[in-house]
């Protein structure tokens, strides 16, 4: 059920009176006010709701006046008894050490008889402070080291021992006078026993002569033709390559396999031998026969 009421007043006008549905009976909803005959003024955080709260027992215990006097008496003769204290612990004559700790601070000066033989450190702490020289063969065959050590004209800042990294932190300058050659490296003796033997030997010459002779024979023969693409056509002797001239796709017969190359770029070589170029599915033009 809702909230809220609607009645009719006395000029039958509808009012809305505030309710609360409480378990579905309305509960109506009124303001405090206070005040005397013909005046009600409602409660507010600056009017509050006035209360008498009358004058209410103090629990089993709590500390009055009374009580407070009484402790004041008793601290105030605190002070009597703590003198006579103070008086009775102040004590002369000897004091037994045993009851103090085993170790104890010092200061001053410790005279030793001289001459002397031997004085016993077993008393000391294990480390002291030292002043004066202290011979290098008492100390430790390694060192860590700190400061600066200078390599040709780089320095190396260095504390305790150098690691690999801190080695590699600056470039240090390195002089390579020279560097044994890899076994079976030429050299100019080498060299120049292969000169001798060209210059001297027939059979060498005429070798290198035949060499010569057969790179020049291919280099002439390496002429070219202008490819026309056919589907019937054969060539016998195939070219060593296809320069593509404007690029596309090329459909060679290659080793008496069909086979189509797609998308060969313009102003590449095709590295094929084929025996025909088929005018059907090639979209490549200005081919020419290496």
């Amino acid at each position: 059920m809702a909230d809220n009421v609607s009645i009719k007043d006395a000029t039958d006008a509808t009012r809305s009176i505030a309710t609360d549905d409480v378990g579905g009976a309305q509960v109506q909803i009124v303001k405090i006010g206070v005040g005397g005959d013909g005046v009600a003024v409602p409660v507010s955080t600056d009017n509050p709701l006035p209360v008498d709260v009358g004058t209410p027992s103090l629990p089993e215990g709590a500390c009055t006046t009374a009580k407070q006097d009484a402790i004041l008496a008793a601290v105030a003769g605190l002070g009597d008894a703590i003198a006579a204290v103070t008086a009775a612990v102040q004590a002369t004559g000897a004091v037994s050490v045993s009851n103090f700790p085993e170790t104890q601070p010092v200061s001053g000066t410790v005279t030793v008889a001289n001459p002397v033989s031997a004085v016993a450190v077993s008393n000391l702490p294990a480390t002291q402070p030292v002043s004066g020289t202290v011979a290098v063969s008492n100390l430790p065959t390694m060192q860590a080291v700190s400061g600066t050590v200078t390599v040709g004209n780089a320095s190396l800042a260095v504390t305790g021992p150098a690691s690999n990294a801190e080695l590699r932190a600056e470039a240090l300058a390195v002089s390579l006078a020279s560097a044994p050659l890899p076994t079976d490296a030429a050299t100019q003796t080498t060299l120049a026993a292969v000169l001798a033997k060209l210059s001297s030997d027939p059979a060498t010459q005429t070798t290198l002569a035949a060499m010569l002779d057969a790179m020049s024979r291919v280099v002439s023969s390496s002429s070219g033709y202008a490819v026309t693409p056919s589907d019937s056509t054969t060539t016998a002797t195939p070219p060593n390559a296809l320069w593509i001239g404007t690029g596309g796709d090329v459909r060679a017969m290659v080793g008496g396999v069909a086979l189509t190359y797609k998308n060969v770029p313009s102003g590449s070589v095709l590295p094929i031998r084929p025996t025909r170029i088929y005018a059907t599915g090639t979209t490549a033009t200005d081919m020419v026969a290496m």
